[in-house]
């Protein structure tokens, strides 16, 4: 059985108060410019939910909160919020306005958002639909619920906005979703499925990006030769190789320097090198030079 959700009762409370009943069936708002017609619309939206409504001064400065009597099936509720304190919680009887006590305690709280639509989604028997937003989804996989409130936008348009202009704000998706919720087109099978494509667009998206920015990366690498890590490696072993030859270079040289200045030279200006120097003789120069001589000539 389908639900019906019916507004039975409308009150305002405060320094300024008005109480409006409804009838079954079509009820209409009559009177002259600026009498509060769109004030009753406007109350009636923030009752079921809505976002925080543009009040005129007499509402906003005078009133307190906004009582709202709805009959699901035979169910009745009544919603209590503060008009002074749009992101307050939503007090929530589930009872008929007239046996709310002063000082009723009898009552639930709801957060304006996710709580408060929830609730409503179930009393009315709605299927709970989650999707992705417009654009790419994130890819942890997080989405979003269609919101009451977000429903309840198409009941109520503003004459000077009309539906044109109120479809060109709305993101496709959600309004696309609203759509199938209320003419009864949703089937949770096929919004999976096409939750499903979007997240596997989205992934591949990310990878595609990620592939571009890596071929980015190695096109620099191969032209420029600074960074070409071969060349690189090259450059480092002919520098290596060339640091090993001076080293090679400058010690042959530092031991024949410091022979000389040690030994001296001999005859044909052959070196001398300690390795054949007689035994048991202390260094002076010119023994070392005939000693070693004889000893070389025996």
């Amino acid at each position: 059985m389908n639900k019906r959700l019916k507004i039975n009762k409308l009150k305002v409370d405060g320094k300024l108060q008005f109480t409006q009943n409804f009838r079954d069936g079509v009820n209409f708002i009559t009177g002259g410019n600026s009498l509060g017609k769109t004030n009753i619309l406007k109350t009636i939206q923030y009752g079921l939910g809505g976002k925080d409504p543009d009040f005129a001064p007499e509402i906003s400065n005078n009133c307190a909160n906004v009582y709202l009597e709805i009959q699901i099936n035979n169910e009745i509720i009544t919603i209590v919020r503060e008009i002074k304190r749009f992101g307050a919680r939503i007090k929530v009887f589930f009872k008929a306005l007239d046996k709310i006590g002063v000082h009723d305690k009898d009552y639930e709280y709801y957060n304006p958002d996710e709580e408060f639509s929830r609730l409503m989604f179930n009393k009315l028997e709605l299927n709970e639909i989650r999707y992705y937003r417009s654009g790419a989804p994130k890819i942890d996989g997080s989405m979003v619920r269609l919101s009451f409130k977000e429903l309840f936008r198409y009941f109520y348009i503003q004459q000077k906005i009309g539906y044109g202009e109120l479809l060109s704000k709305q993101p496709e998706r959600p309004r696309k979703k609203a759509f199938e919720q209320l003419l009864n087109l949703h089937r949770s099978d096929l919004n999976e499925l096409e939750n499903k494509k979007i997240f596997s667009q989205a992934n591949k998206m990310k990878l595609n990006q990620e592939k571009n920015r890596l071929i980015s990366i190695f096109k620099e690498l191969e032209m420029d030769p600074n960074i070409n890590i071969n060349r690189s490696i090259q450059d480092l072993e002919d520098k290596i190789k060339g640091y090993k030859e001076k080293r090679d270079e400058i010690r042959s040289s530092s031991k024949k320097i410091i022979t000389d200045k040690v030994l001296g030279k001999v005859g044909g200006g052959r070196l001398l090198y300690p390795s054949i120097l007689p035994t048991g003789i202390s260094y002076n120069p010119s023994k070392i030079r005939v000693a070693t001589y004889r000893k070389m000539t025996e």
